[in-house]
């Protein structure tokens, strides 16, 4: 338990029912709509904007194509495929990499503390070390691809 002791807060409130499961279902969710919203993103002309330069919006694709890749190998991790998650063409036209990286680093710092919380409270530990495993390499892959 030791792995899951670094992420452990005995504030942090889990919710009833919460199985591998629950868990495994979340983050399939999550990560097939990042996988949209950066596809949708890379498909918007001039996402940018106007007064944007060739190699601006050429580096706004590339982070695009490569968040886009970065989500889809983490969801094959978790076992989900890409799938249609409904229209985010308005998200992905408003993307901000820099922002979104931010939000990504807490987000995924927060399932961290949840997913040991769960586990240290009578969860499943080995299914918690692996998920804490795929996150930390998500995080590690989303600040290369935002690079």
């Amino acid at each position: 338990m030791s792995y899951l002791a670094q992420w452990y807060d005995p504030e942090m409130q889990i919710r009833d029912g919460e199985t591998k499961a629950t868990i495994e279902k979340f983050e399939r969710e999550r990560l097939s709509k990042m996988v949209a919203v950066a596809s949708a993103a890379q498909s918007v002309p001039r996402r940018l904007g106007a007064d944007a330069d060739s190699d601006e919006l050429a580096e706004d694709k590339k982070r695009c194509r490569r968040v886009q890749h970065a989500a889809a190998q983490c969801l094959k991790d978790w076992g989900g495929a890409v799938n249609n998650v409904g229209d985010v063409t308005r998200e992905a036209a408003q993307v901000d990499w820099a922002k979104f990286g931010e939000s990504q680093q807490v987000d995924l710092l927060n399932r961290l503390r949840y997913i040991s919380t769960w586990a240290m409270n009578g969860g499943d530990a080995a299914f918690a070390k692996t998920a804490c495993v795929r996150l930390n390499n998500e995080m590690r892959w989303l600040q290369y691809a935002l690079r």
